[in-house]
């Protein structure tokens, strides 16, 4: 029997997770939401070996057995360094699950997780710069905040960086209307400065439902959905405005901005290639491919002064997300990059086939 609690977990006990371990608060919670506990009963299958469930699975209290299809049995107890960790984070699974004990656990989808781990990093990255504009005197807080707008989780991971020069900065005065109720969406707004009121009209008239302070975004729905306005949001004093039109959002949705070459690809290529992993040291200490250099997205341009301009490298996460980020941002700074599509996910089920081959094997 397996059940399903929704007295959730603490953002405390989730930051003792990897990678969870390396996000921030914000992106915590938005993991959290809707979170439930799932108890599963002794003797009952968690996953089994094959299964392609897309999922992240954490283990809170009891122990597990991992089996994998030669036979070989781990056992994994809550609280020991091998809990901290997901539960075989290989898609299709490498290993069936069994619980050894009553167990509780949680999981996350596998997508979501890797979206706000990328969201994450790349912001990490971009805090970097913006850490300049503050030394040079320019206000960078405005640039955080709209950031974490939920609007750009629909982006290519490696777009995020190209937000800024995108934006067009706009002036308004008291009293104007930015958007009117029934008319054509064709932009996204964030206030930087100033304050406005949002209104619904119907057959009784006119009615305020709610005030946008600085710092507040609006509009998304037309981006998303080719839908009409469906309220007036007026300013109720002077302010700044950042815009971001519909025709530069579905540029920045389907702009590909990176070489993406598949596992069988990447063994084809006649120039030697060295391996970059993009994930957080504690998941490249935990399975990495042989020979590869760890670059953790956060910290890539701290790191990048490692490379060498002269030899070729190819990127890798677990999905394909965070590398893309990686192989954009190496590729602005000079270097030859292609990235490994899918990530480890996409590779082979055979680990003679995987994770003890290096690139100097593949190339000789």
């Amino acid at each position: 029997m397996t059940m399903h609690f929704n007295n959730g977990v603490s953002n405390a006990t989730l930051q003792n997770f990897v990678p969870v371990d390396s996000m921030d608060a914000d992106c915590v919670d938005q993991l959290s939401s809707g979170l439930e506990v799932e108890v599963v009963c002794q003797g009952q299958a968690i996953f089994k070996a094959g299964e392609n469930d897309g999922l992240t699975v954490y283990l809170l209290s009891g122990v597990v057995a991992l089996s994998d299809i030669y036979g070989d049995t781990t056992l994994v107890e809550a609280g020991s360094l091998d809990s901290w960790h997901p539960l075989d984070h290989y898609q299709p699974r490498k290993s069936t699950a069994l619980a050894v004990t009553d167990v509780r656990l949680i999981r996350f989808d596998q997508y979501k997780l890797d979206t706000l781990l990328t969201w994450d990093q790349t912001l990490g990255y971009k805090l970097l710069d913006i850490a300049s504009l503050d030394s040079a005197g320019e206000d960078g807080a405005w640039m955080i905040q709209l950031l974490k707008s939920p609007l750009f989780f629909y982006l290519p991971p490696a777009n995020i960086i190209n937000i800024f020069g995108r934006l067009e900065s706009i002036s308004v005065s008291k009293g104007d209307n930015v958007v009117e109720q029934g008319e054509e969406g064709d932009a996204w707004y964030y206030i930087r400065e100033g304050e406005a009121r949002v209104y619904e009209t119907d057959e009784l008239g006119e009615h305020w439902v709610a005030t946008l302070k600085a710092g507040s975004c609006f509009g998304e729905e037309a981006l998303l959905s080719h839908s009409v306005r469906n309220a007036t949001v007026r300013m109720t004093c002077d302010g700044l405005l950042m815009r971001l039109d519909q025709e530069d959002f579905v540029d920045l949705l389907q702009q590909r901005l990176v070489e993406e070459l598949s596992w069988s690809e990447v063994g084809d290529c006649d120039e030697p290639f060295y391996w970059i992993d993009a994930r957080t040291e504690d998941e490249f200490g935990r399975n990495a491919l042989q020979g590869a250099m760890n670059l953790p997205l956060k910290i890539l341009r701290l790191k990048s002064r490692f490379l060498d301009n002269r030899k070729r490298y190819c990127v890798y996460c677990d999905t394909g997300k965070r590398s893309s980020v990686a192989g954009y941002l190496l590729r602005q700074l000079g270097f030859k990059v292609i990235v490994l599509a899918g990530g480890l996910n996409s590779l082979p089920r055979d680990p003679s086939d995987v994770m003890a081959r290096s690139a100097a094997d593949l190339h000789g």
